[in-house]
């Protein structure tokens, strides 16, 4: 039993993790914090910018990461 929650919970931190890149790019893609030739953006990118998109791809993962630790299977 002990080794099936030890895996769940890699696996828990694996998909916090790969959920806060992706949502890390898509995020700062579509507001032109991470330019790119879809979008453009209107106004200067300050610094405070990649600190938002930054604590949102990490709550977002975060919180994802937790949720799948903590379903009901």
């Amino acid at each position: 039993m002990r080794k099936r929650k030890d895996q769940s919970k890699k696996l828990s931190i694996i998909i916090g993790i790969l959920v806060s890149i992706v949502s890390f790019i898509l995020l700062g893609a579509i507001s032109a914090v991470i330019k790119n030739p879809f979008f453009t953006r209107m106004t200067p990118v300050h610094f405070y910018d990649y600190i938002f998109l930054t604590l949102t791809a990490l709550l977002l993962g975060a919180y994802i990461g937790l949720w799948h630790y903590t379903k009901k299977s």
